[in-house]
């Protein structure tokens, strides 16, 4: 989830995964769930939550994607049911969570110049 241009909410744009394709593009509030929490405290979240399965509450990990002290997005992982949260390193996390930023200005940066061509 990225920032919309507003900055007032997230845009959905990516998903991966069984039964989520319908999500992409959607808007989605700061205030909901732990891609909301993860932007505001700018720490790795975890919590069970509802995404797209009905009433199934999945396992969910948010990942603030943060440049120059700001956080741009989030990346929220969705996991099994069986998916045990109590076990989780959150360094782990964190650490994807630097790696992977640059990695994904790097990939918007390209699709607007792309655009803008």
């Amino acid at each position: 989830m990225l920032l919309d241009p507003s900055r007032s909410h997230f845009l959905i744009s990516e998903v991966e995964g069984v039964g989520v394709a319908d999500q992409k593009g959607k808007l989605s509030s700061f205030d909901a769930g732990v891609a909301g929490r993860s932007y505001y405290s700018q720490i790795v979240e975890c919590d069970r939550e509802e995404f797209s399965r009905g009433d199934v509450a999945l396992p969910s990990i948010a990942i603030p994607l943060i440049r120059e002290a700001a956080v741009f997005g989030v990346l929220r992982l969705n996991f099994d049911p069986k998916f045990d949260l109590e076990n989780i390193d959150p360094s782990v996390f964190e650490s994807i969570g630097t790696r992977v930023a640059p990695l994904i200005l790097s990939s918007v940066a390209l699709a607007q110049s792309q655009q803008n061509a």
